[in-house]
């Protein structure tokens, strides 16, 4: 839903500052006209944000002469050069303006969606710092990676991108893939992550919340030090599972932030140290099932993270929930809140922009 050009003036005109300056930029609805009303060309933070975090550039309405606001005023922490992951800077767009090559850092290809294969074989202005950049990036393959290992390819990245299939991985043991990035790819599998026999204690963290970690697995593998926090809240770990595995180390404090934790096993184990905060943002415990045992202690300054928790909740319940109001400032992220009710309900101190910033709204 777009938001209506008199409601931009209105926001815009009461926050020109801070994090939420920023962040209003990020919210991919502003247009150039809007902004500029407001706050005019001269006003060089404003443009920089705009111009390097906004996804509105593209070839009929962008003035060059912008990119140069890093040369009139030098002591600004500016940050166009960071411009061209923006997804609407096109191969086509770099193509056709060869001046702004060297303002722009080619690095951030990484999160440009436009970038192809094609692109990265044909162009000659990639540099060898450009493949620490684009080794996460979905369009590298690995017949790219093999044709050219003598590049400065990040490891680490290349080991976590999604790109590389775990029989992809299995089939090139002679190359140096990163046990981190692999722990965080998501093909991974166990079988792959078995053959390390080093494990530092940031992995091994990791690794134990891995959805293909089971209570089978770590019984094999006894000389992990596995992470007890991490495997209490593992997808694959329940209640059940914990409790008929006695004899394994169960971090008891943080199984409220276990994802499979249900109403009937709150209800049932009382002797657990449950944290309202953590239990309120969890999707199993609808608004309904809140509402419904008020002798529970809930945190509803949390319900903004539960996302079975909606806008439309919201305003069922405009006093909150058991005598706790709600943190509105915190629930612009729900998608289907929509900008007609951020305006109404006051656009400039009822909302955290970053927040708002990420919202689809249903999109």
């Amino acid at each position: 839903m777009d938001c209506p050009q008199d409601i931009w003036v209105a926001i815009i005109g009461h926050i020109d500052c801070g994090s939420a300056y920023k962040a209003l930029c990020l919210t991919d609805k502003l247009r150039r006209e809007v902004v500029m009303a407001v706050h005019p060309a001269g006003d060089t933070k404003f443009a920089n944000h705009f111009l390097t975090l906004l996804t509105m550039i593209d070839a009929g309405t962008y003035h060059p002469a912008y990119f140069h606001l890093d040369r009139i005023y030098p002591k600004n922490a500016w940050e166009i050069e960071f411009a061209i992951s923006n997804p609407n800077i096109t191969p086509a767009i770099l193509d056709s303006h060869p001046e702004w090559d060297e303002l722009w850092d080619w690095g951030s290809l990484t999160n440009n969606p436009n970038i192809t294969m094609q692109y990265l074989k044909n162009s000659d202005r990639l540099t060898w710092d450009t493949r620490i950049g684009v080794s996460d990036h979905p369009c590298v393959t690995i017949d790219y990676v093999l044709a050219d290992l003598g590049g400065t390819w990040s490891w680490y990245c290349l080991s976590k991108n999604p790109s590389m299939t775990a029989e992809i991985i299995a089939a090139h043991p002679e190359l140096p893939w990163d046990l981190e990035g692999l722990i965080e790819n998501p093909n991974i599998t166990w079988e792959i992550l078995s053959e390390y026999d080093h494990w530092d204690p940031s992995c091994i963290y990791m690794m134990s919340k891995l959805p293909i970690i089971t209570v089978e697995i770590v019984r094999s593998r006894p000389d992990i030090q596995w992470n007890h926090f991490s495997l209490t809240v593992n997808p694959n770990v329940t209640l059940a599972t914990i409790k008929d595995n006695p004899d394994l180390s169960w971090n008891m404090a943080s199984i409220s932030c276990n994802p499979t934790i249900t109403i009937d096993d709150i209800l049932a184990n009382p002797q657990i140290p449950w944290k309202p905060e953590i239990i309120t943002r969890n999707a199993n415990m609808t608004l309904e099932i809140i509402k419904a045992h008020p002798e529970i202690l809930w945190d509803i300054s949390f319900a903004h993270h539960n996302p079975s928790i909606t806008w439309a909740d919201v305003e069922a319940n405009p006093n909150g929930v058991h005598g706790q109001p709600w943190n509105l400032s915190l629930m612009g992220g729900k998608p289907d809140l929509t900008w007609k009710k951020i305006v109404e309900l006051d656009p400039v101190s009822k909302w955290n922009w970053e927040i708002i910033a990420k919202n689809t709204f249903g999109k």
